[in-house]
């Protein structure tokens, strides 16, 4: 018989996320699931993650010594390259999310078997033990009426030989054993087909224990399936709990972005646009230590607190104003010659 070919590989979920990428449309489980008509999701997040990691993502923002010659074009490329970070994060966001559902799904429906395997193992192992039971009880039974046969046997064996010396002794006595001996004939009968019942039973005994061994090694294979199957629940928890990780850490880099964003939109108005910058970054770290974040992710902030102060003291040692410009309206520095 030929083998069946996969339907879920990773050069089909490749191909179905190249697919839908092309058109526009959000590269999740449940579409790739969709393209492919059909597939475990668990298999295909795997493939999935394994081709999101060829794909490009933005940088991070790195501090940078702006010069003022190039400060227009900077604020231009900040104001696109953030609107094009937000809204990859925000698409990126939802395909987690939608990914972290699917899976959900996939658990709650492992659950739901296993559920149902342990009420199956546990009807096999009561109908077992009553076969064990009954099998046992008819063992007792056929042992018992064989002994009764045997001794009822050996009282008729002694009784024919008595009547047999009797004969030797009386004639009169030939109707006696003649009798004796028909009885015997019928104990006798009695007692092949009781041997016969035994014989019966402890055959019905033995098919019984070759099912109950049979029953006991599905059980064992069924606990093995079932320590599988909940290892991989405790795998698809953590998977889980890592997504919910990641969607923490691009929600703390979109409210970066936005902190950046409204930054960039106060320099061009000019003013105390610097020191209410530095003010705002200050407030988010504060957040991000309450909320636990990473070292790397402070860090990242540190590196945009230093830029802006060192924005703000190279603009005060441009635009100085000179003793006759004293008059000047606060934030309208002199241009520098």
């Amino acid at each position: 018989m030929e083998a069946k070919t996969p339907l879920v590989t990773v050069e089909a979920v490749r191909a179905a996320a190249e697919a839908l990428s092309a058109t526009g449309r959000k590269v999740s489980v449940r579409a790739v699931i969709a393209e492919l008509g059909g597939g475990s999701p668990n298999t295909v997040l795997a493939h999935l993650k394994s081709w999101r990691a060829t794909q490009p993502e933005v940088a991070n923002a790195t501090p940078v010594m702006i010069d003022a010659r190039i400060l227009q074009i900077l604020r231009e490329q900040v104001a696109a390259s953030e609107e094009k970070a937000l809204a990859g994060a925000a698409a990126r966001v939802a395909e987690i999310e939608e990914d972290n559902a699917a899976i959900a799904e996939e658990v709650m429906k492992l659950q739901g078997e296993l559920l149902q395997r342990d009420a199956a193992l546990e009807a096999v192992r009561t109908e077992c033990d009553k076969a064990i039971a009954n099998a046992a009880e008819q063992v007792r039974e056929a042992r018992a009426e064989a002994a009764r046969e045997r001794a009822a046997a050996v009282a008729t064996h002694d009784a024919l030989a008595v009547a047999q010396a009797r004969l030797e002794e009386l004639p009169s006595l030939k109707d006696e054993i003649d009798n004796l001996r028909a009885e015997l004939a019928t104990e006798g009968a009695a007692r092949a087909a009781a041997e016969q019942a035994a014989a019966v039973a402890r055959a019905t005994q033995e098919a019984e224990g070759k099912a109950l061994a049979k029953t006991e090694k599905d059980l064992t294979a069924a606990h093995a399936e079932l320590e599988k199957r909940q290892a991989y629940i405790y795998g698809l928890t953590d998977e889980i709990h890592k997504r919910q990780d990641l969607v923490y850490e691009i929600n703390a880099k979109l409210t970066i972005a936005e902190e950046q964003l409204r930054a960039a939109q106060e320099e061009l108005a000019g003013g105390g646009a610097d020191a209410r910058a530095i003010a705002r970054l200050e407030e988010a770290r504060r957040q991000a230590v309450q909320q636990g974040a990473s070292e790397a992710h402070l860090q990242r902030i540190d590196a945009h607190i230093e830029a802006r102060k060192q924005l703000m003291v190279a603009r005060r040692e441009i635009w100085v104003p000179t003793e006759p410009d004293a008059q000047q309206p606060a934030g309208k520095a002199k241009p520098a010659k």
